[in-house]
């Protein structure tokens, strides 16, 4: 009886063809991994997701809320003959007084009560020399901020990512107001009508100075306060003196400054950012975080943009806004034309690295 045949193994142009399959394959379902990847990524970071698009008239909504309104003007009219800087290197410094004060004049905005210590505070305000600055500076239109966007050495700083943001620095001189909001409810209560006016209306004043010049949108709100709680004071001298005018200008500034904003700046492309931060007829507050947040939006939206580094068309309007006529926008241009310039050096992996937070070797 002969043995069965036994089989025989594929020769090697076999083995060949069949690992050429399967690499043919794999280097398939990649490419279609991928391909669909990146699609989807366009998708969802586009303008053309439904999700992302921007409510209609959006751009009249941004503007019509960070206008100053007209009845501003009448509440707190501007004098024809203040200074154009104010000199703020003498107002109070931020320590533990001007914190209290704060905190009193919001009970008082708020009507609530009064806590033990309040009514000493308040009447402390009468002799606090250092308020006549904090009016005098009320009387301008601006102030210098230019430095804080400075380091130690003079050179620049860089935005998000690389750094921690826009420079705050409101701090000081929007809690000046709150002593003038006190010594005016001082004045209230003896009677003294006129003082409370006008320290009432330099603190609105004052924020209205504020709001014009800080560059971040927090140290904005930090002005609109300080608007409000002149408001709310001089509401409070209406009922007193029975003025329905200075009421009816009162209440409606008080409603603006608390009405509240929306930006629609995390719905915006880099290049609408970029578009918005050149429209001089919005505040340098909003200007200015058009241009941060096109920075950081520029290597996230889409998402293929960690690939790809800023579109040069951002670099190129950003570095037109340097030679704008607002001093603060034109550095901020600097700063973030100098922080597009480096994501686009970074390369793929580094921006890749950057966006998860890990650290550059």
């Amino acid at each position: 009886m002969e043995p069965a045949p036994q089989p025989k193994p594929p020769d090697k142009r076999s083995r060949l063809v069949f690992w050429l399959g399967c690499t043919g394959c794999l280097f398939f379902l990649l490419l279609v991994g991928v391909g669909g990847t990146m699609a989807w990524l366009f998708y969802h970071g586009g303008p053309q997701n439904p999700r992302t698009q921007l409510p209609a008239g959006w751009r009249d909504s941004v503007r019509a809320a960070s206008r100053l309104p007209d009845v501003l003007a009448r509440l707190a009219p501007e004098p024809a003959d203040g200074p154009a800087i104010a000199d703020i290197r003498d107002l109070p410094s931020t320590d533990t007084t001007q914190r209290g004060r704060s905190l009193i004049v919001a009970r008082l905005s708020r009507g609530l009560a009064l806590l033990p210590g309040d009514e000493a505070a308040i009447e402390a305000t009468r002799h606090d020399t250092t308020l006549d600055r904090v009016a005098a500076a009320a009387r301008a239109r601006s102030y210098d901020i230019l430095p804080r966007f400075a380091d130690s050495a003079g050179r620049p700083p860089l935005l998000r990512p690389f750094g921690p943001g826009l420079p705050t620095g409101g701090f000081r001189v929007a809690r000046a107001p709150t002593g003038l909001v006190l010594r005016g409810e001082a004045a209230l209560r003896r009677g003294d009508l006129a003082r409370a006016r006008a320290d009432f209306t330099a603190a609105a004043a004052l924020g209205r100075t504020i709001v014009r010049t800080e560059a971040s949108l927090f140290d904005r709100q930090l002005g609109l306060r300080a608007i409000d709680d002149g408001a709310q004071g001089l509401k409070r001298l209406a009922v007193r003196s029975r003025d329905t005018l200075l009421a009816r200008n009162a209440q409606a500034v008080h409603e603006w400054s608390r009405g509240g904003s929306r930006y629609f700046f995390l719905y915006l492309s880099p290049e609408s950012l970029v578009t918005e931060a050149a429209d001089t007829s919005l505040p340098r507050a909003v200007r200015v975080q058009a241009l941060s947040d096109a920075t950081l939006m520029s290597i996230v939206t889409p998402m293929t943009r960690i690939v790809l580094g800023p579109k040069g068309s951002v670099i190129r309007a950003t570095r037109a806004l340097t030679h704008g006529a607002d001093p603060v926008v034109a550095r901020v241009a600097v700063i973030a034309e100098s922080t597009l310039v480096r994501l686009d050096a970074l390369g793929p992996v580094g921006r890749y690295r950057l966006v998860l937070g890990k650290p550059r070797r």
